[in-house]
């Protein structure tokens, strides 16, 4: 499952306002996506995050608590990989979201920055390996867009370096046999 945030700032207690995700299998098949916006406490951050998300008070004003809506597919994270293009950021954030409700440690997240790299293409920015592998972005800094830019490069990825994206995202070995 890739995931991606748009939080209020960078600061180690900034709230995730707007959260996506896009459920993929080991094969790298799309099965669905959830996004949502979330009142968090109602802030949408400092100018500068403002700047980078464009998320305005208006979206958050009906917007759900973190609680209602995400925590719901806390079962997803023990039970599948999760990627994020920030790995270490969006788990951060996420895993703030979940100690406030009183929800367990998240697995470790794998990270598609470092699987480009691993692969020969270089530290890249999601926008920046977008256009490199001809992929269609979406709105930057939208969560679900940036999620389902991860998904498409992960899913040419296992096209193109099957052998190698497995063993980084140690996809289960009995995996490839019941292909």
């Amino acid at each position: 499952m890739v995931v991606d945030c748009e939080t209020t700032g960078l600061e180690t207690d900034a709230r995730t306002i707007q959260f996506g995700v896009v459920f993929m299998t080991f094969s790298g098949t799309i099965e669905g996506s959830y996004s949502t916006y979330l009142a968090a406490d109602g802030s949408v951050g400092s100018p500068e995050a403002l700047a980078v998300h464009g998320i305005g008070v208006e979206k958050l004003r009906d917007a759900p608590s973190f609680t209602t809506t995400v925590a719901r597919l806390a079962p997803h994270f023990d039970t599948r990989r999760v990627v994020a293009h920030r790995a270490s950021f969006d788990q951060a954030r996420l895993q703030y979201e979940f100690s406030l409700i009183g929800n367990a440690l998240l697995p470790d997240f794998y990270c598609s920055k470092t699987l480009c790299e691993r692969l020969g293409f270089g530290q890249l920015r999601l926008q920046e390996a977008a256009r490199q592998f001809n992929l269609e972005p979406g709105v930057a800094h939208d969560a679900l867009d940036d999620a389902l830019t991860v998904a498409q490069i992960i899913i040419r990825f296992m096209s193109e370096r099957p052998c190698e994206t497995r063993e980084y995202l140690r996809v289960p070995p009995d995996f490839l046999s019941q292909r």
